[in-house]
């Protein structure tokens, strides 16, 4: 597959220092790495401009909910960026976290979530997600005990993401199976979710010829 100026803007941003990787567990067994939001906003004040000139969150929708007899805050939005002189916008994404803060704390950290998850449209810190960092946001526990996955995994509009797993693996420099078992440790994946992956591979992309 060759260089196409369509990546260029994944390319620059999909790449995270480790020193902006913060490692955590939770309850129940779910354990990783996150992303630290400063580093989001300064990777895209550096590539588009300060916000409110080169990019900006905004956000369409704020509502509280019950989940599991748990109050929770949702926030949903996109992102703008200015590149080449032109807005562009990203896909509208949902955030959301427990509301077990004051409410202007959970509600940031929701729009923290759903921006986190628009600056992934453009590529920003892909890596982590793409398991090149010993694993996800979400990875399973050591041990026999399997927990369900979080409520909203990373790809969970799979068909969105395929062009971006063909565009992991063009290179050639690994195979649909080694994708796959990158992807295994931070997801739980179903027959279904493996078999397409697998047949990603059927067309000639990321076995080197």
């Amino acid at each position: 597959m060759s260089d196409s100026k369509t990546t260029d803007l994944w390319r620059q941003l999909s790449v995270t220092p480790e020193q902006n990787l913060k490692a955590f567990k939770r309850a129940g067994g779910f354990s990783g790495k996150s992303i630290d939001p400063t580093y989001r906003l300064q990777r895209l004040t550096e590539t588009f401009g300060p916000c409110g000139i080169g990019w900006r969150f905004v956000t369409t929708k704020m509502w509280r909910e019950e989940y599991l007899d748990k109050p929770v805050v949702y926030v949903t939005g996109y992102l703008w960026y200015v590149l080449d002189g032109k807005k562009y916008r990203t896909c509208s994404h949902t955030g959301g976290t427990e509301a077990t803060r004051t409410p202007d704390e959970a509600y940031k950290m929701a729009e923290t979530d759903a921006l986190g998850k628009c600056a992934l449209d453009i590529g920003l810190a892909a890596d982590v997600y793409l398991g090149l960092h010993d694993g996800d946001k979400y990875q399973k526990p050591s041990g026999d005990s399997v927990p369900e996955p979080p409520e909203k995994p990373w790809f969970d509009q799979f068909d969105k993401m395929e062009a971006r797993f063909l565009e992991a693996i063009g290179s050639g420099e690994r195979t649909p199976q080694q994708i796959l078992e990158n992807l295994e440790q931070g997801f739980r994946l179903n027959k279904k979710d493996r078999a397409r992956i697998l047949a990603l591979g059927s067309h000639g992309v990321g076995n080197g010829k």
